[in-house]
């Protein structure tokens, strides 16, 4: 009986550290890898909670899509604010395309920028539109902006150095008006991959399905500590 008590103060113990620590995320800003062998429509839902509720109508939103065809319809569209003048896509072709910059974005209503460049071109694009969402506010609040980067993966070829250089300075774009940033990379956590790049994240945001229910685990490195596997369903 004692051990079982002792399981459930440690259980009610997570239950209030876990919102305390993301409360802290926000108010300071906090970057995201979410991992996980996954399809992308699951991961899609994921991006939809991480993104946050349409009901805080101040709240930017900032979609950078490196996929193509159909499933990046459900990154685009995950949860548009009622005014789309708050949102923004960016598209960038990972295989270059000397026709891309005057193609269209896609179906989507938002409004879009599609881009063949180089990491650095990628980067100044999402910092303009970082800017101009932050002037449009006149400043922008805690966790106002919400950044999604739908798939790491095709930019796994590049240079590692490159890469891991890109990333770091867009993160600290992003906490630099406290904004939250989330970035998918649909690969178990155990992989090379996930090893090289987590060390630049607040935050490893573990996937998988479970009895059909979609179940995240958050391992927070700095903390050295991590979450038992959590059903959220509540956009934050």
């Amino acid at each position: 009986m004692v051990r079982g008590d002792a399981r459930d103060e440690q259980s009610q113990g997570e239950k209030r550290r876990f919102p305390e620590v993301l409360s802290q995320l926000k108010s300071t800003g906090a970057a995201l890898l979410v991992v996980g062998d996954l399809p992308h429509h699951l991961h899609a839902r994921a991006c939809r909670q991480m993104l946050g509720s349409s009901a805080h109508a101040t709240r930017r939103r900032l979609f950078v899509s490196t996929t193509t065809g159909p499933s990046t319809g459900a990154f685009e569209h995950s949860t548009l604010p009622d005014d789309e003048s708050k949102a923004q896509l960016i598209r960038y072709e990972t295989t270059h395309r000397s026709t891309a910059a005057s193609q269209p974005a896609g179906d989507s209503s938002l409004p879009s920028t599609v881009l063949d460049g180089s990491l650095g071109e990628l980067g100044i694009e999402i910092s303009q539109s970082i800017e101009r969402f932050n002037d449009t506010a006149n400043g922008l609040d805690s966790a106002e902006l919400r950044l999604c980067f739908d798939s790491l993966t095709p930019l796994l070829d590049r240079d590692r150095e490159m890469l891991f250089q890109f990333l770091h300075v867009l993160i600290g774009r992003v906490k630099s008006v406290n904004g939250m940033s989330h970035f998918h990379l649909p690969r178990s956590r155990t992989t090379e991959a996930v090893a090289m790049l987590e060390s630049l994240f607040d935050a490893i945001v573990e996937l998988r399905l479970q009895d059909g229910i979609l179940q995240q685990r958050w391992h927070f490195p700095d903390q050295d500590w991590t979450t038992r596997w959590l059903s959220p369903s509540n956009p934050s």
